[in-house]
């Protein structure tokens, strides 16, 4: 992924180690906020989505996630739907 060189920098050693917050769960979590919201009901005012310290050790992963977001949230709509 070229437009995160820090990833890159991560894994030739360059960087030690870098946070990363997870976009699809974000997604996620601000769609069902949505829904909840257009059926009358509350949220509420924080909703942890997490972070993770990337290094070396999992630096591939994170990048395979970040390249399937759209995975992630079309599995999220078939299970809203089924509700």
């Amino acid at each position: 992924m070229p437009f995160l060189p820090h990833f890159d920098a991560v894994k030739v050693g360059e960087l030690w180690y870098t946070v990363a917050q997870f976009p699809a769960e974000m997604e996620l979590c601000g769609r069902a906020g949505a829904v909840k919201i257009k059926n009358g009901e509350t949220v509420p005012d924080f909703i942890q989505t997490g972070s993770m310290m990337i290094y070396s050790g999992n630096v591939d992963w994170f990048v395979e996630y970040l390249s399937q977001p759209n995975k992630i949230i079309f599995q999220w709509l078939l299970r809203w739907r089924s509700h």
